[in-house]
């Protein structure tokens, strides 16, 4: 089927809960869909989709959307509007990327997408790590990955990346007394500490003192 036929799209079968139209021609899916507001998954799978129909996005009740071995490039931004989607297969698409927006679908449990060509992930998928059961990632050129995560799991990353966006814990602040005789570069060497400090994206604050004492001539 290239086009779906009429009599689908009829107010008798709007109340369905699964649509499948796996292995068919489509290329786009037509407005009237929307009016399957109860629908909970959707099988696109096997299609010629270049991309997610926009109708697809409204259907906020969906928990199961298969788009594997479609066409399709990349996923949009609003597909955080899913917030009840908990099964995602993207695979065996042609992917260059998956978008930061795929870590507010807080009920995913599992995301599928291996044989793309997505080379890169965003930190934000690590908000996915708690939830998600399964992640698959195979045949994809991964190289954004370091290569002391090459031999993680996909969960493990997720979790790693999760870990790096914990909240912060704020360093302690030290006080430095830099003590010595006069004119030995006690000023200059709290002058340098100082701005090497200011602007400084570290999240290490400095509070630096230089006395102007003199001291023992053993003092260092």
């Amino acid at each position: 089927l290239g086009v779906l036929p009429s009599f689908l799209l009829e107010d008798r079968f709007t109340k369905a809960g699964t649509l499948n139209f796996r292995r068919n021609r489509l290329r786009s899916m037509p407005r009237e869909l929307v009016k399957f507001a109860l629908l909970e998954r959707l099988d696109l799978s096997q299609n010629e989709l270049q991309e997610i129909p926009g109708v697809v996005l409204e259907m906020t009740h969906l928990k199961s959307l298969q788009l594997r071995g479609n066409q399709l490039q990349q996923l949009p931004s609003n597909l955080s509007r899913l917030q009840r989607l908990s099964t995602l297969d993207v695979a065996d698409n042609s992917l260059l990327s998956l978008p930061a927006c795929l870590g507010l679908l807080t009920s995913l449990r599992n995301l599928l997408v291996e044989g793309n060509k997505v080379d890169y992930l965003p930190w934000e998928l690590g908000a996915l790590s708690p939830g998600l059961c399964s992640f698959s990632l195979a045949n994809n050129p991964l190289q954004g990955v370091p290569c002391c995560m090459r031999e993680m799991s996909p969960l493990e990353i997720l979790r790693l990346f999760s870990d790096l966006h914990a909240p912060r814990v704020p360093w302690n602040r030290i006080k430095v007394a830099v003590v010595g005789r006069e004119k030995v570069g006690k000023t200059t060497l709290v002058q340098y500490l100082a701005e090497s400090g200011s602007g400084s994206s570290s999240g290490i604050g400095r509070s630096i003192f230089a006395s102007r004492k003199s001291a023992p001539p053993n003092s260092t």
